[in-house]
This record gives C-alpha cells, sequence and structure tokens, in this order.
C-alpha cells in the first residue's frame, strides 16, 4: 500500500486550478510506503476506524479525534525524487515525485480495513496501481539523511 500527500504551490486555489496551470512542479507529492508488522500502526487507528462507517464510495464522514499527519512520514527522511506525473487521468505530467525509501508500518487487521472499501460499482478497490512508466529522460535522485522542520 502507498500514501500519497499531494500539495500545490500556494498561487494556486486548488490542485485543480494546479492542474489547469499545466507547469511542471505544479504539484508535488510525498509518497509514503508501507510494510506488514505484527502490530497496529497507533498513528493509523483514527483513519481505520473511521474506515468501519465508511460504506460506499463518495460518501464523506467526519473522523473522531485528530491525526497527525507527520506521524506517518518515516522517520528516516531519505528520499528518491524525480518528474512524474499523476498515477490517475489525466496523468498530466506537472508532478514533482519524492518517495521516501523506508516504509512506515501497517499491519495485517488494519490493511484488511483498507481491502473492505469498495468502488461506485460494489467492487473491492483491487489492482488499483498503474503500471510502471518508461523513465525517459528523467532523473531519479536520491536524498540521504534529509532533516525536515516540525520534528
Amino acid at each position: 500500500m502507498e500514501l500519497h500527500f499531494v500539495h500545490y504551490i500556494s498561487k494556486h486555489e486548488s490542485i485543480a486550478d494546479a492542474l489547469h496551470d499545466a507547469k511542471p512542479n505544479s504539484l508535488a507529492v510525498l509518497g509514503v510506503l508501507f510494510s506488514l508488522s505484527k502490530r497496529d500502526n497507533p498513528h493509523l487507528r483514527p483513519i481505520v476506524s473511521t474506515l468501519r462507517n465508511l460504506k460506499r464510495a463518495g460518501k464523506r464522514i467526519q473522523m473522531k479525534g485528530s491525526i497527525n499527519l507527520y506521524r506517518l512520514i518515516p522517520k528516516n527522511k531519505n528520499f528518491y525524487s524525480y518528474q512524474g506525473s499523476l498515477t490517475t487521468p489525466p496523468c498530466a505530467e506537472v508532478v514533482l515525485w519524492n518517495v521516501f525509501s523506508t516504509p512506515i508500518p501497517i499491519s495485517e487487521r488494519q490493511l484488511k480495513a483498507f481491502r473492505r472499501l469498495k468502488t461506485h460499482e460494489g467492487q473491492p478497490i483491487d489492482d488499483n496501481f498503474r503500471p510502471v512508466q518508461i523513465l525517459g529522460k528523467r532523473e531519479v535522485v536520491f536524498y540521504r539523511n534529509v532533516h525536515a522542520r516540525n520534528e
């Protein structure tokens, strides 16, 4: 499983506005990968408990409690960075991708809560990944020991 934090340049009012601008780096994504753990990830608990009340795609519900999104970023701040595109249509090539090299834990029980989610058609949300794209002339850069503010 992968978590995406999607950001847009502050001169834009929304992600849609940034996409309309269609310039490189209009969007930046922090990608966090997950790995199976024997224990629940306590930082995912508010999300997982909210998923139980989500019965259909497109429904909005209020999450109980609060979540510190920073806790969903690996402590090890090594990451890969490259110019790329959105993973869903229109697949616009306006994204600066930053993917952390260290995954964060998720238990099988927590993962099952995500696997119970359904599409608008009532089908399981599985195989919802985009095939690996050709690298082309893009360069992938690895950043080591990057320290973020607000740690």
